[in-house]
Parts: structure tokens; C-alpha cells; sequence
């Protein structure tokens, strides 16, 4: 499976340098940048080459819940993982409306963060110990709210385990166009093949019940 990118935005440095020295290599985890506030973020955001967004919401300037918001506006396909040390209800109802996909403490161990990335980066949507209480009263999110309508489709069908001319049956589509898709929800999906993409799909939809 390929390299799963993050990003980690955080004012404290040895924090911040010590998390990714941890994550990198750790389960397919690569990280890309780290950054001390918004701004240096957004500065960078364009180029940026991510997957999953590690945010602080305790930051200099501009908040990590309104980063989120934005993030969520600007970057739909971009998985927000919250990992900040506030975990009243409040706060972590905010940053789920805010557009984040999943909510950490930072006494959370190295092995839930990572397996938190590796969730949120194929759609699922995590809380973490520490967050338990304020589970019943968050809102529902779709994971696959950042794949077009048609996309959709598709991977329903691809979870089904449909072939490529099934796939363009089921639709009124061509083959070839229906290639192109795949190819586009590889990309979207940080998968290499079709049976990577079919258990990803398989995970969203399930995500999405």
C-alpha cells in the first residue's frame, strides 16, 4: 500500500519534531512537513503533498478550529486528525463541525496516533481515549463526502467486487471511462491496485452505515 502522507501543525517544536521522528516509517506512515502555525501552513498548502493533517488547536494566531474550517472548505480530500491536549465535549464537538475526521488526545499512545492516521486516511473516522463521552452526541459524517457523486458509484460498485465492463454496465458508461475513474480514486484512495482499492472501498462504505 503507498506511503501514507501527513502533515503536522503544532507550536511546540520539540513536540512537534519529536512526533514526527516517531511516525516516520512507522506502519507506511511518511511525513512530509511540520509547521509552528496556520499561516506557515497555508503558506506551503498548495504544494503540499499530504494525506492526513496532524493540527494542534491551541496555535499562535490564527486557531486550529478555524484552520479546520477552512481546511475543510479549501481541501475536502484532506484528512484533519485533531491532536491536542483539550478534551471536553465542547471542544471536541467543534472540531468535528469544524471538518475534522478525527479527535486525539496527546497522552494517546504512539500506536493509537499511528493507527488513528492510517483510519482517517481511508475515510474512517476516529476518537480517541480520552474523547469516549462526547462519542453519542457527534454528528454523522459521510467519509466519502470528498468523492463526486459519480465516484461514489463506482466505488459502491467496485466494493461489490464488480469487474471494470460491470462497472460500465451498471453505469451507461464506457470502459475507458470508467478506467479513468479508478484511476482518479487510486490517487484519492493512496492505493496501487484494485484489490487495494476494492478493500478501501469496502472500508468507506461500511464507515458510511
Amino acid at each position: 500500500m503507498s506511503p501514507v502522507r501527513v502533515a503536522i501543525v503544532d507550536d511546540h517544536r520539540v513536540f512537534r519534531e519529536g512526533l514526527a521522528a516517531l511516525l516516520e516509517g512507522r506502519d507506511g506512515i511518511t511525513v512530509t512537513a511540520d509547521f509552528d502555525d496556520a499561516e506557515a501552513l497555508y503558506s506551503r498548502l498548495d504544494a503540499l503533498d499530504v494525506d492526513v493533517l496532524l493540527l494542534d488547536l491551541h496555535l499562535p494566531g490564527e486557531s486550529g478550529l478555524q484552520a479546520a474550517a477552512r481546511l475543510a472548505r479549501e481541501r475536502p480530500e484532506l484528512r484533519i486528525l485533531v491532536l491536542t491536549m483539550h478534551d471536553d465535549v465542547a471542544t471536541v464537538r467543534a472540531a468535528i463541525d469544524a471538518g475534522a475526521s478525527g479527535y486525539l488526545v496527546k497522552t494517546s499512545g504512539l500506536d493509537d496516533i499511528a493507527r488513528a492516521v492510517i483510519s482517517v486516511s481511508v475515510g474512517q473516522f476516529v476518537l480517541g481515549a480520552g474523547t469516549d463521552r462526547a462519542r453519542a452526541p457527534l454528528p454523522r459524517r459521510d467519509p466519502r463526502e470528498a468523492y463526486t457523486d459519480r465516484e461514489r458509484q463506482v466505488l459502491d460498485l467496485l466494493a461489490e467486487g464488480a469487474t471494470t465492463m460491470q462497472i460500465a454496465d451498471r453505469l451507461g458508461i464506457s470502459g475507458k471511462t470508467v478506467r479513468n475513474y479508478l484511476s482518479t480514486l487510486y490517487a484519492k484512495l493512496g492505493v496501487e491496485d484494485r484489490g487495494q482499492a476494492a478493500l478501501a472501498a469496502r472500508r468507506l462504505r461500511d464507515a458510511a452505515r
